[in-house]
């Protein structure tokens, strides 16, 4: 005996959506929940938890017409959508392009009046060699730390108070 296979929620989603497409026709949630199990095989239980997505995601639209919520979908809905996307986008590349073009001139022109310093390359080698000196002098005054009074005299002062504790008791 073969087990059947649910199908995703993405199947479901692309199921209903192409039968409400398809249909051109307002449904309700108990008209889609008896048709949608027999047409595209999805259970009626899941029926609006995909219609509600559907609707989140704007592919379906809803309406209440006195006591009925109507959902519905039509093929003009999807192109006026994927057209409004499209011209925001491409007015979001353009606007982009010209803000490239205005920061590459700004480039060039700021290339253009930079000064060369002959300094540079010196002042490279004098701040790689004191970082050197720098990550040297730490690593001896972490090794001095160890010796330091007041940090012995902590440490003593720690351990007097460790051996009256054990004493104690």
């Amino acid at each position: 005996m073969s087990k059947r296979k649910g199908l995703s929620m993405e199947e479901k989603r692309e199921r209903m959506l192409k039968f409400i497409l398809d249909s051109k026709s307002l449904w309700t949630v108990q008209e889609l929940e008896k048709t949608l199990p027999k047409k595209c095989g999805i259970v009626s239980q899941s029926v609006k938890e995909v219609l509600e997505g559907l609707e989140a995601d704007g592919l379906v639209c809803n309406d209440k017409v006195g006591v009925k919520q109507l959902y519905w979908s039509f093929p003009s809905d999807a192109v006026v959508k994927l057209e409004k996307k499209y011209t925001v986008l491409s007015e979001g590349n353009a606007a982009k392009r010209r803000k490239i073009e205005a920061l590459s001139k700004e480039e060039t022109k700021l290339q253009g009046s930079r000064e060369d310093e002959g300094d540079r390359e010196g002042d490279l080698a004098k701040h790689g060699e004191l970082t050197e000196e720098n990550t040297k002098l730490k690593a001896e005054l972490g090794e001095l730390q160890k010796h330091d009074p007041s940090v012995i005299a902590e440490k003593e002062e720690k351990s007097k108070k460790c051996v009256e504790a054990i004493n104690r008791w």
